[in-house]
């Protein structure tokens, strides 16, 4: 649904004053952030691999 700013941006010719956001900018943005938390969280997902590896080995192995 959009504002009423910017139908009368749209009438007017005049820019709108608040971007607004489609559908597929939306979920541009939503992907964005998204592989920006993955990639955040990454480096503390492999540590936390390495440590269960680390454990299971010696119980897998006996």
């Amino acid at each position: 649904m959009r504002c009423a700013r910017y139908d009368i941006a749209r009438h007017t010719g005049a820019e709108p004053t608040t971007p607004v956001l489609t559908p597929s900018r939306a979920i541009d943005s939503i992907a964005l952030q998204f592989s920006r938390k993955i990639r955040a969280a990454s480096p503390a997902l492999a540590a936390w691999i390495v440590r269960l590896h680390a454990r299971l080995v010696p119980l897998l192995a006996s």
